[in-house]
């Protein structure tokens, strides 16, 4: 307590009325925090450990915000349907609004304030749902009774072979249900509903019939390319299983049964050249691959016929993967407007398939190297190739210094504009 007749009024600066009512209150009892109870090691201890708990939030929060930037998460532009989704935010809005400035909070999450009061607006009316449930709101939406009687049909037995557009138009024969197809698939996406049609029947083969030397078994098939004219070829080859060789093929404006006759004639000659010979022949039942003169080249050629799927279980599906091969990646990215233009063209890819384009299924050997019995080595020396070229990549990697990754990384950005601006003087 402060004496004012010792003077000490003079010193501080206390007014006189502070002074009188101190002396005539007394002391009065002090309130302080259980922290000051605690001891100077207690203290010290509890700052390092909210330090060290400040420093891993921190930490997590940054990596959150880095992982936001990146991936462009954020609400700007994006839609929730969900009303428990939002509900969530705006909690977690409200709960970080308390420690940080809303506007800070907002551009985090990529949200606006209107986007924000709307939503508050719509929680205190309990309508956050994009998809009002309340169907005093949208009363053209089917009733619970008629969503059980959709989910009954959907999930009938006896139904389960009618289409969705089928059942729709069943379930108005029978009264049971009038609703638009449209809200038929709508409400079975919703819903999750599934249709009770479990396969029970085995699925196709995923690998066709396989040979085990060249000639063991040859592929025959025809197929049709329209010109632009409207007019049509027919593309004809013979195709070695073993080796996917093309051996012979055609082009023609109509089939002609001796011309089969003959492609097989070339493709026995091939297989003689490698030393090899044909044993079978796989074919379609058409009227090119069943007549007098193909029965009369098998017979000179010594090779067996097999009819697809009717004979064997197996299709000609490695001719006509072929036949898409070259279609869509060769033949219908030119102007197809002539025979001789196709033949020129089916020439030319022939040649390529043969001896160029490196086959995955043979891992990396061309068709004329698996053929002549070449480069059996070539998948171990590839795979080796590929260990070393790992090894090498890591140890370039780790030589690299950040002034070398950024000398290459404008060298590739200047490379980038250059080409920019060539595309454009083009």
């Amino acid at each position: 307590m402060i004496d004012a007749g010792v003077g000490g009024v003079n010193d501080l600066p206390v007014p006189r009325s502070t002074v009188a009512t101190w002396k005539r209150e007394g002391h009065l009892a002090v309130v302080s925090s259980g922290v000051f109870e605690e001891t100077d090691i207690e203290v010290r201890a509890n700052l390092v450990r909210l330090e060290r708990r400040l420093t891993v939030m921190r930490s997590l929060l940054c990596l959150l915000l880095v992982l936001v930037r990146v991936r462009g998460a954020g609400l700007t532009g994006d839609r929730l349907p969900e009303g428990k989704d939002k509900m969530q935010i705006l909690t977690a809005i409200e709960r970080a609004m308390r420690v940080v400035p809303r506007w800070l909070v907002l551009s985090v999450i990529g949200m606006n304030a209107s986007r924000l009061r709307r939503w508050k607006v719509r929680s205190a009316l309990c309508v956050l749902d994009d998809q009002v449930p309340c169907p005093k709101q949208q009363p053209a939406k089917l009733t619970f009774a008629e969503e059980q009687k959709m989910r009954n049909l959907i999930e009938s037995h006896e139904l389960r072979h009618f289409s969705i557009r089928a059942l729709a138009m069943h379930a108005r024969r029978i009264g049971a249900l009038f609703a638009s197809e449209s809200t038929w698939r709508r409400t079975i996406h919703a819903k999750g509903w599934i249709r009770p049609k479990q396969r029970v029947h085995p699925g196709s083969p995923r690998i066709g019939i396989r040979a085990s030397r060249v000639g063991e078994l040859l592929h025959v098939d025809v197929t049709v390319i329209k010109l632009l004219d409207g007019t049509k070829v027919f593309l004809q080859a013979v195709m070695d299983n073993f080796s996917r060789k093309i051996l012979a093929w055609r082009i023609s404006t109509k089939l002609e049964p001796r011309r089969t006759g003959e492609l097989i004639k070339q493709a026995a000659a091939e297989l003689r050249k490698a030393g090899a010979r044909g044993t079978n022949l796989l074919a379609d039942s058409g009227v090119e691959n069943v007549n007098a003169d193909v029965d009369e080249a098998l017979k000179t050629t010594g090779i067996g016929r097999i009819l697809a799927q009717i004979e064997v279980s197996h299709s000609n599906s490695m001719v006509e993967a072929l036949w898409r091969q070259i279609k869509h990646a060769w033949l219908f990215i030119n102007r197809l407007d002539s025979l001789a233009t196709v033949e020129r063209l089916v020439a030319f890819y022939v040649e390529q398939h043969n001896s160029v384009i490196p086959q995955w299924v043979l891992k990396g050997r061309t068709p004329d190297e698996v053929f002549r019995g070449e480069a059996v080595d070539l998948p171990e020396r590839l795979r080796e190739a590929h260990r070393v070229a790992i090894r090498d990549r890591i140890e370039a990697n780790r030589r690299l210094s950040c002034d070398s990754c950024q000398v290459a990384m404008r060298t590739m950005d200047d490379n980038h504009e250059s080409g920019k601006v060539a595309r454009k003087d083009e």
